[in-house]
């Protein structure tokens, strides 16, 4: 933590790309709580969130920045075509949780963040999570112009493979501690006061948790930097493109061993989407174009390949796989921990309903499905604004050059990836700040007004 607040620091009277950079440095750190323990409150502000943060203030108060720059700013945050519709999602989340929390007040039944039924009330939880979207929002909106501004575009490949590595890292640290009997040496990396279960395994073998709160946690979160280096690979020549292959099939593997259920879907349809994009690229491109698929395409059928032949070649391998699958997909339904996310969908479907379709406010209630917890949280009108906006930076032509193309592509699967696994763990409305971060620089590349301008000293 020390360390931590250290290189914050220095971040400070450093270049903004240093903040930049340790930001994705800091996400795979999801269970470090960077206030010192006992002196919180019960108050946790992760190492991402704290990086995030100190982006935003850095950048909203430099008085480097062009004069035009809070200008610019007002006004794509009031363009549909640019922010608006993600500025709008805010503006009603943050009005209906206060409007429908006194409205609905002790009249419908919720199940809390805590996990507990209770009744719609206006609580601490609520301002938390006002809170936490307004900095998901601000994140969004500085790394829209980190993408915008053409100098400090060119480094969004390096922070993406920075982040890759340091979560390959993490796992491999998690695994040599686990084998190693030194699990204890990674207590200082878990001060969150959050419910974890990074102590919990599957017919006897430990889940891979990294340095997050639970195997799901850091399972997705490989699943989906997995699927960021590998189209990034496109965008990489060299040893960069190297390192992004190796690193992402790496990234592969910890998906496996975390044994999570929301892992492996992820891995199936992350392997679905990659074969359809490779089969269309290679049947609708010239000759040089389908020679630049066969780097990655090597490096995904050499991962398959070889944990085919694991399975074939080393004893008991394909049963101890096929009752792996049995344990954490098949009978995924009969366990209590399904009953119980279950049980929050339905109480938030219940609520939405009961709410004339209002939504019942961030913070109030808790789902197991992103979809739920947003339609709940925010109502239909949130609901709608949010998915507007992202089906639009999923969807809008934008020209620019084929460097720039070759990253958006990148983005736009990952944006796909983490909604697909959101869809089947999302417990709240906030989208965080890791995608908050996906979502800005993808909108930030294809918005063509701030396109080339200068805004960074």
């Amino acid at each position: 933590m020390a360390i931590f607040w250290l290189l914050l620091l220095i971040s400070l009277f450093n270049d903004v790309r240093f903040n930049f950079f340790l930001f994705f440095a800091a996400l795979p750190f999801g269970d470090l709580n960077i206030l010192p323990a006992g002196g919180s409150g019960g108050i946790n502000v992760l190492a991402s969130s704290a990086c995030a943060l100190t982006l935003i203030l850095r950048v909203g108060l430099s008085i480097s920045m062009p004069k035009t720059f809070l200008s610019e700013a007002a006004s794509c945050m009031v363009d549909p075509k640019r922010l608006g519709l993600l500025f709008l999602f805010l503006l009603i989340s943050v009005v209906m949780t206060f409007t429908t929390t006194s409205l609905f007040q002790g009249m419908i039944d919720v199940i809390n963040i805590p996990g507990t039924i209770d009744k719609v009330a206006l609580r601490g939880g609520n301002y938390n999570q006002c809170v936490n979207l307004c900095i998901s929002f601000g994140t969004v909106l500085v790394f829209f112009f980190f993408a915008a501004d053409v100098r400090t575009r060119r480094y969004v490949p390096a922070a993406l493979l920075i982040n890759g590595c340091v979560l390959a890292g993490t796992g491999l640290i998690n695994l040599a501690a686990d084998n190693l009997g030194l699990s204890v040496l990674l207590d200082g990396f878990h001060t969150t006061t959050y419910v974890r279960l990074i102590d919990a395994e599957v017919l006897g073998v430990r889940r891979l948790v990294g340095l997050m709160t639970e195997a799901s946690a850091f399972g997705g979160a490989c699943v989906a930097a997995f699927v960021t280096l590998f189209f990034l690979q496109f965008a990489l020549d060299g040893r960069a493109r190297i390192l992004a292959a190796g690193t992402s099939a790496q990234l592969f593997v910890m998906a496996v061993l975390s044994t999570s259920s929301t892992a492996y879907a992820g891995l199936g349809f992350s392997v679905g989407l990659i074969g359809l994009y490779l089969g269309h690229r290679a049947l609708s491109r010239g000759l040089i174009q389908r020679v630049d698929l066969v780097g990655p395409t090597l490096v995904l059928l050499c991962a398959l390949l070889g944990f085919v032949a694991f399975l074939a070649l080393a004893p008991g391998a394909a049963d101890y796989a096929s009752a792996m699958l049995d344990a954490t997909l098949f009978e995924k339904a009969s366990s209590s921990s399904y009953v119980e996310r279950m049980q929050w969908n339905e109480t938030a479907v219940g609520a939405f309903l009961a709410s004339g379709g209002l939504g019942v406010g961030l913070g109030t209630t808790r789902a197991s499905n992103w979809f739920v917890a947003v339609l709940s949280s925010t109502g239909i009108a949130g609901f709608c604004a949010l998915f507007a906006f992202l089906i639009r930076i999923l969807v809008v032509r934008a020209p620019v050059d084929e460097c720039v193309e070759r990253l958006i592509l990148t983005l736009r699967y990952t944006v796909v990836i983490v909604i697909f696994e959101s869809a089947l763990a999302g417990t709240n409305a906030d989208f965080g700040v890791g995608f908050s971060a996906i979502m800005g620089l993808l909108a930030g590349l294809l918005d063509g007004q701030a396109h080339d301008k200068r805004w960074f000293a």
